[in-house]
């Protein structure tokens, strides 16, 4: 197990699901550096704990991570939401070989390599990181069961609205898999050099998921379809920016397309953590406080 972990990008879902799984399994064996752009941030300081350090860090400058980054430490790079992503990613696996480190895990997704914003964004991120000249392992992440979020208040009240048709099929995962089986990755990578994860669940259709919240909740969650242009709007008064809400719609038309990289099971969860990944219910019931 590497004595030091640095994970770039650690304040997001992803980033900080990993911290948080480090910290409480394997913090007597290493010590974990989060980084990020601004450690007094609420967010930063809600990741310190025993044997984990918030330091100052941003892929944006690479010479700030030559301060965190030593030889021998394994380091993750959590690819940012921000329309740079891949440059950004890019200098986050360049600091790691120019300081020694010894294995990198990314972020990628699902779509790399389609004609689609983050396939076009992750591709060249991928041929990077599989030509950087030391160990890694790449995790390709599909949409998450917890952008449920983003549909909270409406939940309250009963509805959950998406664009996609309710029936078509897909492979979502729950954040804290995606964190747990990282987290796992990190603390063992010679068993995981150089290899290529899905990090998916078992199919399901948006009517699965409000099924299961259903359960979950106690009471009825009913699904409704809404027009891409009224999905686009929604989103971006969530505050995120026209080429994210672009590329999370391209998402949905590849559900309503029964695309199959969209469909993509997998048992890599299980072969990392264990464990079955959460389906919709499991997950809901570990965050229900939020909805009820």
């Amino acid at each position: 197990m590497p004595s030091n972990i640095v994970v770039l990008g650690s304040t997001g879902f992803v980033g900080t699901s990993t911290i948080k799984t480090l910290a409480s399994r394997y913090s007597a064996q290493t010590q974990v550096r989060a980084a990020t752009r601004d450690p007094s941030s609420d967010k930063a300081k809600a990741l310190a704990a025993d044997n984990v350090m918030v330091v100052k860090g941003d892929m944006s400058d690479p010479a700030s991570l030559d301060n965190i980054i030593q030889k021998d430490d394994a380091v993750f790079v959590v690819t940012p939401g921000h329309i740079e992503r891949t440059k950004l990613a890019i200098a986050g696996v360049d600091a790691a070989k120019r300081n020694g480190a010894k294995f990198v895990l990314v972020v990628s997704v699902l779509t790399t390599g389609t004609d689609s914003i983050f396939g076009r964004q992750f591709a060249p991120l991928e041929k990077h990181v599989q030509e950087c000249g030391i160990p890694y392992s790449l995790v390709r992440l599909p949409f998450f069961i917890d952008n449920a979020f983003g549909n909270q208040e409406a939940i309250k009240g009963g509805k959950y609205y998406a664009p996609a048709k309710p029936d078509v099929v897909f492979t979502p995962v729950a954040v804290a898999d995606v964190g747990e089986a990282c987290a796992a990755i990190l603390a063992d990578p010679s068993k995981h050099a150089n290899t290529i994860y899905s990090l998916t669940s078992k199919p399901m259709t948006h009517k699965d998921i409000v099924a299961g919240f259903s359960k979950a909740l106690g009471k009825p969650v009913e699904y409704v379809q809404v027009p891409y242009d009224a999905a686009k709007k929604s989103f971006m008064d969530l505050g995120m920016p026209e080429w994210q809400v672009d590329g999370v719609l391209e998402l949905f038309r590849y559900f309503d397309a029964s695309a199959k990289v969209t469909n993509n099971p997998t048992d890599d969860i299980k072969k990392i953590t264990g464990h079955d990944p959460l389906d919709a219910e499991a997950w809901m019931k570990s965050v229900k406080g939020a909805f009820a």
